[in-house]
Parts: C-alpha cells; structure tokens; sequence
C-alpha cells in the first residue's frame, strides 16, 4: 500500500521543492512552527492556515494539496475544473475547496493592492498630515 502524504507532509515537500527554508516560510506566513513538529504533524490544518499558506504560495496547487490530485504546482492552463474525480467526494467538499481557492486569490489580490497603496502613500507621505482621517458619522 502506499504511503499518502498528510496535508503537513506535502506543505514540507512544497517547501524542499520550492527551496524554501521552514524558518522563512513560518515567518511569512504567521504559522507558528510547532504545528509542524511531533505528534502536531499528525493534526490537520485549520482553514485559516490553508488560506495562509494558499495565499503565500499562490503557485502551490490547492487541488493536490487537500485532495492529492494533479501537480504540486499550478501552471497557467490548470484549472479545477480540468480534475478528474477518482473517488466520490461529498459535494460540499468540491464547493469548499473552490470557495477556500477563490478566497486566497482575493486575498492575495488585496495584499498586492496594499502594498501598492502603502508604497503611494509613502511615497507622498512629506505632504499627508495624520489628522486628516475621514470619520464616519
């Protein structure tokens, strides 16, 4: 029989591959590092890590990453929809992955759109003045 790779195991493989050092990755990414050692490696990721990692790694497949299907990493032409379904999954398996997918991407554009704002901003920040702040009401 062999050997399925934990969620926790093919985040590792993700990091060997991509050459990413566990140290980096945990600050990047906010995960404390213990969730990753002894009997937590065993554990299954929260929600909020997956969306963490999915949002940081826009590259790593979330597809192969919960469900072990198609490549460790997304290419322009791979898309969910493209799966084949080897074994029947609940419906509400399919959806939430989708949703979980859509969400990191948005996610991820608004992190992009921060950063941008933030560089404008200190880019122009000799002329703002910290008292003008809207306020609501």
């Amino acid at each position: 029989m062999d050997n399925i790779l934990t969620v926790k195991d093919k985040i590792l493989a993700f990091l060997v591959k991509k050459g990413i050092k566990k140290g980096d990755f945990f600050e990047i990414t906010g995960i404390q590092s213990s969730n990753f050692k002894g009997k937590n490696m065993q554990s299954q990721p929260g929600g909020d890590m997956l969306v963490k990692i999915l949002t940081t790694y826009p590259e790593l497949s979330a597809e192969w990453l919960l469900r072990g299907e198609g490549d460790m990493l997304r290419t322009a032409d791979t898309a969910p929809a493209n799966a084949i379904v080897q074994a029947p999954v609940p419906p509400q398996f399919d959806a939430l992955i989708s949703k979980i997918t859509q969400q990191a991407e948005e996610i991820g554009r608004l992190k992009a759109r921060i950063a941008e704002l933030e560089r404008r901003r200190g880019d122009n920040a000799p002329d703002a003045q910290s008292d003008n702040v809207a306020h609501a009401g």
